[in-house]
């Protein structure tokens, strides 16, 4: 065995071990149970973030060989979907990306759900929210609003950090 497949042969290992739960005994024994059937469905969970939201850029058109499998992938009756998921954290929904090109400290984006006109008046955009969730919703997907960014026109002096803008509200 080369020392490439020795070394993944030890890792598969170690997480099959460090996966299975110990049951302690009075005695001090212990021993190794099975870990049965994973009833919750946490791991059945993605994430859309920013720029994905747009125009539901995860969702796939399932290949027909993921159906002909040992192990077939079990189809939902739509178009497209997320392989392997059934809900979905909307991350920076509200807006507030990080758009490297542009100043931090800008007041008014295009991506933000609110904006300010030339009085500094509020409007929003409530067809980017509309854009952003209908192709999850049509599709049955349970939703987590996810609204960590605030729009750029919402804090009194804004600032880019490494995810978008970090600024509180003013």
């Amino acid at each position: 065995m080369d020392t490439i497949s020795r070394s993944l042969v030890i890792a598969l290992n170690t997480l099959c071990l460090a996966g299975l739960p110990l049951a302690a005994h009075a005695d001090g024994r212990e021993e190794i149970r099975p870990l049965d059937v994973l009833e919750s469905e946490f791991y059945r969970n993605t994430a859309s973030v920013d720029r994905t939201l747009s125009a539901g850029a995860l969702l796939w058109e399932i290949p027909g060989w993921m159906l002909e499998t040992d192990f077939p992938y079990q189809k939902k009756p739509y178009d497209r979907e997320l392989p392997f998921a059934d809900a979905v954290s909307t991350v920076r929904l509200l807006g507030g990306w990080i758009e490297p090109d542009l100043p931090g400290d800008r007041r008014n984006d295009e991506n933000d759900l609110a904006g300010r006109d030339e009085n500094g008046d509020i409007f929003y955009r409530w067809d980017l929210l509309k854009a952003r969730l209908d192709p999850y919703v049509s599709r049955g997907y349970e939703l987590t609003l996810v609204m960590d960014n605030i729009p750029y026109c919402f804090p009194e002096n804004p600032s880019q950090g490494t995810y978008g803008q970090a600024a509180r509200p003013a």
